[in-house]
């Protein structure tokens, strides 16, 4: 049997509910730098200077030039429950401010030393007013400021060891902090916003206040291939608004790092939304791959309660089914440009020999035409028997006798480079290849600081990258058993698995050689068909055929093929 708790039941200190509630409103830098963004924003701010040190673990320096703190209240912002935006109940009802709980500053300041200077728009001059990490408030001084407020966060987590240590590397906690600004900046065209990590600038986003400006932004956080290949979403009813880009499915990514999703101009991470964009996708996009997307959703905030979570990144709608269903119709609507009817896939399996008779199978609305008479064998014999047809140039399908099988030759192209990469990356030299002439690679913002920081750990991976410019890599030397793919699509992957740390190396090799095997091109024709897989397969490991080799068994032909009369 426990001890019973003999402890009397007493009041918290103050210092010790504010890192309570700390532990629920801020979680890494990149909490403090979102709760802090949106105090500007609603300050009516239109510039915004973000200054980060060592990941946001030593500084954190935000000013805007919004509207300001009056001086007298500048105790009271730094107390729980204490708050502009919110008075009464009919105010939480209908919440359209991004802050609104007054539990960030004292929350942020419960865990750091912590800076508040401000001038209102009709003082004459700013105030400070300090905390330091024990929790003591000192008195208001004078302080020489602009109209605006400037927020310093120095040696965040400093009293609390505990939470400190959960602290990822300073590089990692920093890619976080530019995830946040660049949603939010994406949800706030009018507003410039520059942020700087270690003195060295990061981000620099202008005011974007016409449509062509406001794609020029989306590029430069999505990159120019997503703009030039995205397709508008503009749905409209009688309560709700959806607008925004999506890209086609054919353009996809090896993380979900480009999936932004808004409410009412709030970023929003809520699993009805995603459940509803992915379904209109409809499964078009390869397992492991991730679409890209920015969507705007707007709607009379009585409808939507943002009052659920701390962090406020959860919501609940009062229709649920409404938003979702219109959600979907919207991004379904919007990945087929233009007037057009269902889609329909249909794929012709291609034979030099023409069957006397044809075998059926349908799958959705696929309708796919199969030869299944039985070929002659040729010269170079494959272990699992002799192509017979050719499915869009990514499926083959080969016999031996009754025995039936389907190759993924996708699949097996990214079984193969894998294999033949990771065996180099682990014998410690990868074959790289020079370039005739150095390929230009554009970057996003942010991208550049990730090849400089990265750039001995691509070389190991048998590419040579430099910066040619703020925004320009060029890519002077390839790994030779990746030199037919597209090498910027590789860099491009390199780029996004360098945020996910420096110990990634395996996932790394599959991303690459599954973009490398989106490119492969196989050859016309059941004979050269025929030869060129057997050289694949040549020196394959067996044990990995079940990723790329499907056989059908005589129950699963009746299946798909029943015979037709």
């Amino acid at each position: 049997m426990p001890k019973p708790f003999l402890k009397r039941i007493q009041q918290l200190s103050t210092q010790l509910a504010n890192q309570i509630a700390a532990g629920e409103v801020v979680e890494r830098p990149a909490s403090v730098v979102k709760e802090l963004l949106e105090n500007s924003i609603d300050a009516g701010a239109t510039r915004i200077d973000i200054d980060i040190e060592q990941g946001g673990l030593r500084s954190i320096r935000i000013q805007d030039n919004g509207s300001g703190i009056h001086a007298d209240d500048l105790p009271l912002a730094l107390s729980r429950h204490a708050t502009s935006k919110v008075v009464s109940l009919h105010d939480l009802e209908q919440i359209s401010s991004l802050g609104f709980r007054g539990e960030a500053l004292p929350s942020i300041a419960s865990v750091s030393r912590l800076q508040l200077i401000t001038r209102g728009m009709d003082a004459t001059q700013g105030s400070r007013i300090e905390v330091s990490a024990e929790g003591h408030i000192s008195d208001v001084i004078p302080a020489a400021h602009p109209v605006g407020t400037t927020v310093v966060v120095d040696e965040l987590f400093c009293n609390v060891p505990a939470r400190r240590r959960f602290q990822r590397a300073a590089k990692t906690e920093f890619a976080h902090i530019q995830d946040v600004v660049q949603r939010i900046a994406l949800a706030n065209p009018a507003l410039t916003i520059t942020l700087k990590h270690n003195g060295r600038q990061a981000l620099m986003l202008p005011a974007a206040n016409s449509s062509h400006e406001q794609l020029q932004r989306i590029g430069r956080v999505f990159g120019k291939q997503f703009v030039a290949a995205a397709n508008r979403v503009d749905n409209l009813c009688s309560d709700m608004k959806i607008y925004g880009h999506v890209a086609p499915a054919d353009v996809h990514r090896a993380l979900a790092d480009r999936q932004y999703v808004y409410i009412n101009s709030r970023t929003v991470k809520d699993r009805l939304l995603s459940h509803a964009i992915r379904q209109a996708y409809e499964n078009q996009i390869p397992e492991g791959r991730f679409a890209s997307y920015i969507i705007f959703i707007e709607m009379d905030p009585k409808q939507v309660d943002v009052n659920v979570h701390p962090t406020k990144h959860e919501v609940r709608f009062h229709d649920t089914r409404s938003v979702h269903d219109f959600l979907y119709a919207a991004v379904q609507k919007g990945l087929m440009p233009g007037e057009q009817s269902a889609p329909v896939f249909e794929t012709q399996l291609r034979s030099v020999q023409t069957p006397p008779e044809e075998n059926r199978v349908r799958e959705k609305a696929a309708v796919y035409t199969m030869p299944l008479r039985e070929v002659r064998r040729t010269e170079s014999e494959l272990p699992f028997g002799d192509v017979a047809a050719v499915i869009d140039a990514r499926f083959v399908i080969c016999t031996a006798g009754q025995e039936h099988v389907l190759v993924d030759v996708q699949s097996l192209q990214k079984t193969l480079l894998a294999e033949r990469l990771q065996a180099q990356l682990e014998s410690g030299q990868v074959a790289s290849r020079p370039l005739l002439v150095p390929e230009r690679i554009e970057l996003t913002d942010g991208q550049a600081e990730q090849l400089e920081q990265n750039a001995e750990r691509f070389a190991q991976l048998g590419f040579e990258l430099t910066l040619g410019g703020s925004h320009v890599a060029l890519l002077r030397a390839a790994p030779v058993v990746l030199q037919h793919a597209d090498q910027r699509s590789l860099v491009h992957v390199l780029l996004e698995s360098s945020s996910a740390g420096p110990h990634m190396e395996s996932e790394t090799v599959s991303e690459l050689a599954n973009a490398a095997a989106a490119n492969t091109a196989m050859p016309t024709g059941l004979r050269p068909v025929q030869e060129w897989l057997a050289k694949q397969v040549g020196d394959i490991e067996t044990d990995t055929q079940s990723a790329w080799l499907h056989r059908l068994d005589a129950a699963l032909l009746e299946t798909l093929f029943p015979e037709q009369n």
